[in-house]
């Protein structure tokens, strides 16, 4: 499978998992455009005034600041470094230069709050996925995938582990653990954005190999630096 530089269209795949209308306070009524935008973003805070994100494009491209006039109510559990996915448009620039952004939705990811990696448990195999898109923004690796499952859920378990063997070489293997929460060879569709900086950032590290355990055995794609 081959790294992308975006995962904006596909994302729309699905709709149903949005949180939609209450996002559309800056507008008398609520319309989503035909050109609006799905990222992945960083949250990095709220208060009675709106919200505020930041994501990179692509790459190590110049981090772009958002500011919503959208405030989270408390009972959406959101932290500085949370990632999600949003659907939005730039209000009064260019799309992807930093300024106000009217916010249509968002999405929740699959994989845990922490987005950390953790160790690879050999005896804890992956469950099947189907990668579609895999891209890297500064400190993060974003999926999108169909996960194999019984019914459509919350994954039990999105993980991004390092196998520790590959830790001392130049690009150190990551790999995704899937656990469904109703196993079954279903499908349905699924995000996660993990924070690779840990190894990374190691002076040994050229770039990582992410490797998924897809039905037609391991694919994996390699990000360098």
């Amino acid at each position: 499978m081959k790294a992308m530089n975006r995962c904006i269209l596909a994302i729309v795949a699905a709709p149903l998992a949005w949180s939609l209308g209450a996002c559309s306070n800056d507008e008398p009524e609520y319309r989503v455009p035909t050109d609006v935008c799905y990222d992945f973003v960083t949250f990095e805070s709220k208060d009675a005034k709106g919200s505020d994100f930041s994501l990179r494009r692509s790459g190590d491209s110049e981090l772009i600041n958002y500011h919503s006039g959208y405030s989270f109510d408390q009972d959406t559990v959101l932290h500085p470094g949370y990632r999600f996915i949003i659907q939005y448009k730039r209000v009064d620039g260019e799309p992807y230069t930093s300024g106000r952004i009217t916010l249509y939705g968002y999405r929740l990811l699959d994989n845990a709050n922490s987005q950390q990696l953790v160790g690879y448990d050999p005896q804890n195999p992956s469950e099947m996925v189907k990668p579609q898109t895999m891209t890297r923004t500064g400190q993060y690796i974003n999926m999108q995938m169909q996960m194999s499952c019984m019914h459509a859920a919350k994954a039990k378990t999105m993980e991004l582990a390092v196998d520790s063997s590959t830790l001392n070489s130049d690009v150190p293997e990551l790999k995704l653990v899937y656990h469904a929460s109703s196993p079954g060879e279903n499908y349905t569709t699924g995000y996660a954005s993990f924070d690779v900086s840990s190894v990374w950032d190691l002076p040994t590290c050229r770039g990582v190999k992410v490797t998924c355990r897809t039905p037609n055995g391991d694919e994996s794609s390699i990000f360098y630096k």
